[in-house]
């Protein structure tokens, strides 16, 4: 399978979560809210965490359209925890690269992606 093909699957996988598109840059800004309290040795790595977690228990309610979003978030979340506890840190910083690379790539695909075509697009032209 050629490049091209791969990157259209990916764009047209990617149409049917374009709604939830939209939080990837507060997971990125969390991401970085982690690492920097890492990189001060502060005790605000926890509190991140929890205030996250709270804050995507209440989107999640909000918006369930968008549930396996958050999930995956929370998922990624429970990693990091996890390896701060096993004070396992190359897993950490592998893990949280991990979810940076799939964040960063689901915002390069939403930006080739199609916008989808709404209704009142194809009315206001008749």
């Amino acid at each position: 399978m050629k490049y091209s093909q791969l990157l259209t699957i990916a764009a047209l996988t990617a149409g049917a979560d374009a709604s939830c598109e939209q939080h990837i840059e507060s997971e990125l800004a969390t991401l970085m809210d982690i690492v920097e309290s890492l990189e001060n040795d502060d005790s605000n790595l926890v509190s991140t965490i929890k205030e996250r977690k709270d804050e995507l228990q209440r989107l999640s309610e909000d918006e369930p359209e968008c549930q396996q979003r958050y999930l995956s978030e929370l998922e990624s979340l429970e990693n990091l925890v996890d390896a701060v506890e096993e004070e396992n840190f190359e897993s950490f910083v592998k893990s949280l690269e991990s979810r940076k690379d799939q964040l960063v790539k689901s915002m390069l695909i939403a930006e080739i992606a199609p916008a989808p075509k709404r209704e009142t697009d194809s009315a206001a032209k008749d």
